[in-house]
């Protein structure tokens, strides 16, 4: 199983969290054309989050984010683009009732680009295996800085 636990810096009370079977991440794999091993796309995400390779990259992103992105590739494949227009104020709304965040690897090659979504859910109260995760790191980041 794969858990993805994102704690936002300057909201420490905000925090995302997502559990991800092997099968789970298979399928989605599948799905985008660019199918991954669950062991492939654990190192994947690895390498990404430590900015260790330029062909792998991950984004968080909200869903008015996403409708934003979705509304621009939409509008530069049709003419008719004041229909598919988000406006900055009904991605405001959508920002602050999200419960969800998004984080999307994604792996670009000199040929290929594949997105891969990993849907997150807003913590509401941590777990105290979440509590215990954020402990350990933050001890780990102390001891990294010498204090």
């Amino acid at each position: 199983v794969l858990v993805v636990d994102i704690e936002q810096e300057d909201a420490p009370n905000d925090r995302w969290v997502g559990n991800f079977t092997s099968s789970y991440i298979e399928d989605v794999t599948s799905k985008t054309g660019n199918f991954k091993k669950f062991g492939v796309f654990v190192r994947m995400l690895y390498t990404a989050l430590n900015s260790a390779s330029e062909s792998v990259f991950v984004d968080l992103l909200t869903y008015a984010d996403l409708e934003s992105l979705r509304a621009r590739k939409m509008a530069n494949q049709s003419s008719d683009s004041i229909n598919t227009t988000v406006t900055s104020s009904q991605q405001s709304i959508s920002i602050r009732t999200s419960t969800k965040r998004y984080l999307i690897l994604t792996y670009a090659s000199e040929f290929d680009r594949a997105h891969y979504p990993l849907p997150l859910s807003l913590e509401a109260t941590p777990t105290i295996e979440s509590l215990q995760r954020t402990i350990r790191r933050l001890r780990e980041e102390r001891a990294e800085g010498g204090n």
